[in-house]
């Protein structure tokens, strides 16, 4: 195979890459580059840094094709949460909503107590350990 060409420009910047960069699999791929640059072939490499020959080998192809940004982090999609646009504007309205009643302390159940209080109840919180003449929380 042959050998990986570099300037001493692209040197310098991947071996301070390799150290410096804040993600772990970034400085990897640029000493996984350099490593190549200096002669070790995709399966020596691989062994050093323990990925699988495949890995090293696109490290490679970014490298020629894209140089310096073809060792950054690529988009990761992974799992979406579940819930479609309009479910998502459903739990907004919802959520607006329970807030709008929340602040209405005229209803029966919430007559008598502080705000406070009024917020604590479905904690179990009783209203002695919120009150202001009992603040330190004492029985």
């Amino acid at each position: 195979m042959k050998r990986l060409g570099l300037s001493e420009d692209e040197g310098r910047t991947l071996r301070e890459m390799g150290i410096f960069h804040p993600h772990p699999r970034t400085r990897m791929r640029a000493q996984g580059v350099l490593r190549l640059s200096q002669g070790l072939t995709l399966q020596q490499t691989a062994d050093e840094f323990g990925v699988h020959l495949n890995s090293v080998e696109q490290w490679r192809q970014r490298w020629n094709k894209l140089g310096l940004a073809g060792l950054y982090e690529g988009r990761h999609t992974g799992r979406g949460n579940g819930r479609s646009n309009s479910n998502r504007v459903l739990a907004s309205w919802q959520t607006r909503k329970v807030a709008a009643c929340s602040n209405c302390y005229a209803s029966s159940s919430n007559a008598g107590i502080t705000h406070r209080s009024a917020k604590a109840r479905p904690y179990g919180i009783s209203r002695r350990w919120i009150s202001p003449t009992n603040a330190i929380g004492t029985v």
